[in-house]
């Protein structure tokens, strides 16, 4: 099939070619669509990667109520606001992402004054206007939020895999839970593969030693939690899913 545009997938998993690509990038990668290098925009049609996601939900910690975390590092700028399983409000540009994650429209007017917003502004805006949400709605937000970053991962590392012509490399849903779960993990947390250059080079190389190694070793303020994600790797029983 040869037509100007971008093939894809709608959200039925049926072909569809976009004829202007630039002006659908927002709409595409709303639903479920990402770039992978020198493939251009992909959906991806898989939407549960059997990721351990209690591990990632015990590490972040829960709240209801919206709190602006300390400057880790992390995020440049400062961390927003964050609630429920460490969704971080100043991540995101604007309510769109939310609204196709099928939120309510109550839940979204009722983050949308802090997204987008970092450090001393986040803060600021927090103490005039107090964020809570219910135990359910926190808990439903994480969920989504959580599942659509494990897509966007996993999307994100096939895309180098391909990209290494390298046949005998595993994609994201061949690789154990552990595996799997750890890329989750880290990527939920850094939200970005360029803040952790050497890992994500031992992560998409499948040395998966070296990075157990990086990770005792990893120079960030969450020495724990990399100690953890090290132990999933060195102890991999190669199982594939949690059942």
């Amino acid at each position: 099939m040869e037509r100007n545009g971008v093939l894809g997938w709608n959200v039925n998993s049926e072909v569809v070619i976009a004829d202007r690509p630039f002006p659908w990038l927002e709409h595409m990668k709303a639903e479920r669509y990402c770039y992978a290098p020198r493939k251009g925009l992909l959906r991806n049609k898989k939407w549960d990667y059997k990721v351990d996601k209690e591990f990632i939900r015990r590490w972040e910690g829960f709240t209801t109520e919206g709190h602006v975390p300390d400057d880790d590092g992390i995020i440049p700028g400062g961390h927003g606001v964050v609630i429920g399983y460490g969704v971080d409000l100043g991540t995101f540009t604007n309510t769109t992402y939310f609204k196709h994650l099928g939120l309510t429209k109550d839940v979204i007017e009722r983050l949308e004054l802090y997204v987008g917003l970092r450090g001393d502004k986040a803060k600021e805006v927090l103490q005039s206007n107090p964020l809570t949400l219910s135990s359910e709605d926190a808990a439903e937000l994480s969920e989504r939020v959580m599942e659509r970053k494990i897509s966007e991962i996993a999307e994100i590392y096939d895309g180098y895999i391909d990209d290494k012509g390298n046949r005998n490399f595993q994609t994201f849903d061949q690789l154990t839970l552990a595996q799997k779960t750890v890329i989750a993990s880290i990527f939920y947390q850094y939200g970005a593969t360029r803040k952790i250059p050497t890992l994500w080079k031992q992560l998409t190389n499948q040395w998966w030693k070296n990075a157990a190694t990086n990770l005792r070793n990893f120079d960030d303020k969450f020495p724990e939690r990399r100690k953890a994600e090290a132990e999933l790797l060195t102890s991999d029983d190669g199982a594939l899913s949690l059942h």
